[in-house]
Order: C-alpha cells, then sequence, then structure tokens
C-alpha cells in the first residue's frame, strides 16, 4: 500500500474509534497487534534451550543448523505431529523459534558477539 493511502488510513481510523480523545499514534510501531499468546510459546521454548544450553548460546551457532533445525520441526508438524515429545510445545513454536534466530543471525551479521 501506498504510503500516503496508509497514512489517510490510519486517519480516518483515529476519527473513527476514538470519540472519547485523540491520541496521534500514526506512524508508530504496532506492539499491541502481536498474538502475545504466541510470543509466550516463543519464550518457553528459549527457557528450555536456556536450561538445556546455556542463555543467549543460540547466538554462537551457525545459521545452517537452524536452518535444518526449522525444516525438521515443519516436517514433523506437516506429517501430523504437533507437538515435540521432548519439550513437549508445538512444532510450529520450535519452527518459529529457529526462523527468529536464522533472521537474527542475518540482521547483527559482522557484529561482535558480546554474550
Amino acid at each position: 500500500m501506498r504510503p500516503e493511502k496508509e497514512e489517510a488510513l490510519r486517519e480516518k481510523f483515529i476519527e473513527e474509534v476514538h470519540t472519547d480523545g485523540l491520541k496521534h499514534d500514526s506512524g508508530k510501531t504496532r506492539w499491541d497487534l502481536l498474538p502475545f499468546d504466541i510470543i509466550e510459546e516463543l519464550a518457553e521454548i528459549m527457557t528450555v534451550g536456556s536450561i538445556k544450553y546455556g542463555d543467549n548460546n543460540w547466538q554462537n551457532v551457525n545459521k545452517e543448523r537452524y536452518v535444518a533445525a526449522e525444516l525438521r520441526h515443519f516436517a514433523k508438524w506437516r506429517s501430523g505431529e504437533v507437538i515435540d515429545a521432548e519439550s513437549e510445545k508445538p512444532h510450529l513454536a520450535h519452527a518459529m523459534v529457529n526462523l527468529m534466530f536464522i533472521r537474527w543471525i542475518e540482521k547483527h551479521e559482522g557484529e561482535k558477539n558480546e554474550n
């Protein structure tokens, strides 16, 4: 969507929905749109990983290991296995965590890791 059209839609939304007061939030990141029940699943999986491997150890692992792990979890889910037997957490949530790791590694490539 073109930026000017997006801005017009936001302004229309603000006018229609906020009848008790006005607060200009356009252009700000909408954290309230995140599904926090799913985010909690990711945090639970990261907690399990922290216990198993140590805090932030994931930042020191080769990206290709996460690609392989993501594909394994996705394949398990596609074959009908919804829950990972070891962690008792959803395979899709594991896949999402691995994708998050891959994205983080790509975003921070070349930076010195202090963890």
